[in-house]
């Protein structure tokens, strides 16, 4: 038994594999080159749109959108510090991302999507 860590992507430009929602707390550690940190807001719209433009990150989050606009096809780590109630430190949330060519894409699934969104009262 165990956790799936990638997934075969298939005939795809950014690779043949992608990175497991599921496996992303266990191999976070290990990656250097392709992890970047957002903010509580940029976690709210990742969870509302699907695809997200790269434009639209540059005019919210300049540092992160041309961070990566530089970063070749593939997947990525995104994490958020997600706040919490007062004298708790915040903690650190990592999501599975892919960017194409022109949108960056959360791979996780449905029931993830939803329950994060249930969690966090995003509509």
């Amino acid at each position: 038994l165990g956790v799936k860590a990638f997934q075969r992507m298939g005939r795809s430009a950014s690779g043949q594999y992608r990175i497991c929602q599921d496996s992303i707390r266990f191999l976070e550690p290990f990656i250097t080159n392709r992890k970047f940190e957002c903010s509580y807001e940029f976690f709210q719209k990742v969870l509302r749109d699907y695809d997200i433009q790269l434009a639209s990150i540059r005019e919210e989050d300049e540092k992160l959108g041309e961070e990566l606009q530089k970063l070749s096809m593939g997947s990525f780590v995104l994490n958020v510090r997600v706040p919490v109630k007062e004298g708790e430190s915040q903690t650190c949330f990592p999501i599975c991302m892919n960017k194409a060519l022109t949108t960056v894409t959360p791979m996780i699934s449905r029931e993830l999507r939803t329950s994060l969104r249930v969690l966090h009262m995003i509509e």
